[in-house]
């Protein structure tokens, strides 16, 4: 029996030819291939599904705040009727309390603390507030607020943020 002939019979291998192992490397290169776009597409849809949901919670949470307040403020100090303002003032319990942005975020002070609150999470980012006082007092109409604002998700989905206009009118309860 020749040297060659010892090498190829298959009684006398212990190893795996250059064939096979190029078969195992392609077979589990396209396995790892298939299993990261897999986990690719994971990440994509949760990092949309956050970016998403912090918009909408934002937004949402917001919006609550300015009904409730509204609707239990005395009175609006700022803007004056008729006119468009990025500043909100109302008067609750004769505390004044002021809305306004300030570095992206949509922000509450009152006259009774010294602390400022922020209405959207880190996760978004505010821009366009704007306040627009309705009403005539003299004629008995009820006083009311358009508020419009934009959220911007912080959270990338492909390159792409998550962005929101909000806008409602909220009006102040009369008082019996």
């Amino acid at each position: 029996m020749t040297l060659f002939s010892k090498l190829t019979s298959k009684k006398g291998r212990r190893g795996s030819t250059l064939i096979e192992l190029l078969l195992y490397i392609g077979i589990f290169s396209i396995l790892t291939a298939v299993l990261f776009q897999f986990f690719g597409t994971i990440i994509d849809t949760q990092l949309e599904s956050q970016s998403t949901s912090s918009v909408l919670l934002d937004g949402q949470y917001a919006l609550n705040r300015f009904n409730y307040d509204i609707k239990r403020a005395d009175s609006i100090i700022s803007p004056a009727i008729g006119e468009q303002s990025s500043t909100l003032q109302l008067s609750i319990d004769s505390i004044t309390y002021t809305y306004t942005l300030i570095d992206g975020d949509i922000t509450i002070a009152s006259s009774g603390t010294q602390t400022t609150d922020q209405l959207n999470s880190v996760n978004t980012n505010s821009s366009n507030l704007s306040f627009t006082h309705l009403g005539d007092t003299q004629s008995g109409n009820v006083e009311t607020i358009t508020i419009s604002f934009t959220l911007t998700s912080d959270i990338a989905n492909r390159g792409n943020l998550e962005t929101r206009n909000y806008k409602s009118t909220f009006g102040i309860r009369p008082r019996q």
